[in-house]
């Protein structure tokens, strides 16, 4: 019984000094789970909005509201539309792996894209060439050259490259699928979304591993807070910028 007592009085200290540290760390695992996230950008897929190494803020309210620790939906507050940056889980190979891609069509949406311009329901979205300062991309510091333009779909404008090539490299292992710049009309199916990279020819998306599902829409990406690639490389220092 004396076993016992003590096992108590050991436990009940421990949760005395505990429990403090034990409350937050369960109101951020709720918080992530259901409200606010950040992620790490892995890849250059979105570059040059988001270049590898950004901690990106993620509203997880954007869209619905989320039993904590599920996928059951609560309430649903809005459709992600056209040019907005979402995080969904998607599948890849039979393997559920987390992107971060723009939205470029929205279901019952006709799609196709001609030599790198996309048209939705007809009408193509712009694209004005522009001078973009590509320093802030460790592939172009790496020797990758690409085209940069702006890109408009309706009042929403931002910036999307096309890699051409890459000093003493062959490019073709990447633009030999014609899917990169090419492909006939689709339509989007209810519940799915056609997502791409504003990185177009250094991107899996859509078009290569098919359509977003609407319930597998973790959130929308709402801006860069800091980016830890420039505390060790090249990068210039990415601090508080907001995405479009």
């Amino acid at each position: 019984m004396s076993i016992n007592v003590g096992h108590k009085r050991k436990l009940k200290t421990i949760w005395k000094e505990w429990k403090t540290t034990f409350f937050v760390i369960l109101v951020i695992m709720i918080v992530r789970s259901s409200f606010f996230n950040w992620y790490t950008i892995p890849s250059s897929s979105m570059n040059p909005t988001l270049v590898e190494g950004d901690l990106v803020t993620v509203n997880m309210m954007a869209y619905d509201l989320h039993l904590p620790f599920t996928n059951i939906n609560l309430h649903t507050f809005s459709e992600p539309e056209r040019g907005d940056i979402i995080a969904t889980f998607m599948n890849d190979e039979g393997n559920s792996i987390r992107y971060v891609k723009r939205v470029i069509g929205k279901p019952n949406d006709r799609i196709k894209m001609v030599n790198n311009i996309i048209y939705v329901n007809d009408v193509a979205f712009s694209q004005t060439p522009n001078n973009l300062d590509l320093n802030e991309l460790p592939q172009a510091r790496e020797g990758f050259a690409y085209k940069t333009f702006n890109e408009k779909q309706g009042d929403l404008e931002y910036p999307v490259i096309y890699a051409v090539s890459k000093k003493g490299y062959d490019m073709t292992q990447y633009l030999k699928n014609n899917t990169i710049k090419n492909f006939n009309e689709i339509v989007v199916p209810e519940g799915k979304y056609f997502i791409m990279g504003d990185n177009r020819n250094l991107s899996k998306d859509s078009r290569f591993i098919g359509f977003a599902d609407r319930d597998d829409i973790i959130g929308k990406i709402t801006g860069v807070t800091f980016n830890y690639s420039s505390l060790y490389t090249e990068t210039p220092i990415r601090l508080f910028k907001d995405v479009y």
